[in-house]
């Protein structure tokens, strides 16, 4: 058990260190280059290895992502009718509300309590996210909500 559990946990904490690390010594960060890793490699290799190695239910896949849309949707909805009464500027505040950080710790999480049939799960929300967060939610924060911006992202 302590086993599994060092083994989930331990490199979040390794990454953690190694960053307060770095940030104490004040050395360079190149954010657009670990970005561009993230994005077009990193997660993109998450995916397909969950999908390949876990064959999951597709069935369940689309339940979630089906699910994660719709709750971004209503979500998105009542956001943007909050800030309308309040009088803030949607492009500072709808993307937040409607699009969570969903992965980092929650997809090494889910693996420890849920297995790899979780984690596939999560990597399926994980996506469906990044996809909004990408699309709409970058249009929405450029203050320009057109098919041009969602598509160029």
């Amino acid at each position: 058990m302590h086993e599994k559990i060092f083994s989930i946990i331990a490199p979040v904490l390794l990454i953690a260190i190694i960053g307060y690390i770095w940030r104490q010594k004040r050395m360079p960060f190149d954010t657009a280059m670990i970005t561009d890793l993230v994005i077009y490699i990193g997660a993109p290799s998450l995916l397909f290895s969950s999908l390949l190695i876990n064959r999951p239910d597709f069935t369940a896949i689309s339940q979630i992502v089906g699910a994660t849309l719709l709750i971004a949707g209503v979500v998105a909805v009542m956001g943007a009718v909050f800030l309308k009464i309040l009088d803030l500027p949607f492009s500072t505040y709808l993307p937040s509300m409607f699009v969570p950080n969903v992965g980092n710790m929650g997809l090494p999480l889910c693996l420890f309590a849920f297995g790899e049939e979780g984690l596939t799960l999560a990597v399926a929300y994980y996506a469906a996210s990044s996809v909004l967060q990408f699309t709409a939610g970058v249009s929405i924060a450029s203050g320009k909500i057109s098919s041009d911006v969602i598509f160029r992202n």
